[in-house]
C-alpha cells in the first residue's frame, strides 16, 4: 500500500471519530447518553481491518495507534512500540506508523 494512502485513511480515520465525538456531545442531552455511532462503527472496522491486512500487521498496532495510543499519537509518552524489550520506537503520526509497519515486514 502507498504511503499516502495509509496515511490518508489514518487521517480520515481520526477525523471521522472527532466529528463522531463532536455529534455525541452535542445530542448527548437528547438521548442521555445512550447515542453510539452505529453504522460509521462498522465501516471504520472495516478499514482498520483492511489496513491490518494490508499492512501485514499481525499485532493489532493499527488499533492500539488509533484506540489505545492517547489521541491517535498526540501524546508522545504514549506512543512508543518495542522491539524485543531492547528497542523504542516513537509513533507518533500516521507517516511514522507506516514506516514502522513497514520496517515489521521487512524485518
Amino acid at each position: 500500500m502507498k504511503k499516502e494512502n495509509f496515511v490518508s485513511l489514518i487521517n480520515g480515520l481520526i477525523d471521522l471519530s472527532a466529528k463522531e465525538d463532536g455529534l455525541c456531545k452535542a445530542l448527548n442531552p437528547y438521548f442521555d447518553g445512550y447515542l453510539i455511532p452505529m453504522m460509521t462503527n462498522e465501516i471504520t472496522d472495516a478499514i482498520i481491518t483492511m489496513l491490518e491486512d494490508e499492512m501485514g500487521d499481525e499485532n493489532d498496532i493499527i488499533s492500539w495507534w488509533l484506540y489505545d495510543a492517547p489521541n491517535a499519537g498526540k501524546d508522545h509518552d504514549s506512543c512508543y512500540v518495542y522491539i524485543d524489550d531492547t528497542e523504542k520506537v516513537l509513533v507518533d503520526t500516521p507517516e511514522k506508523l507506516y514506516d514502522h509497519l513497514l520496517d515489521c515486514s521487512n524485518g
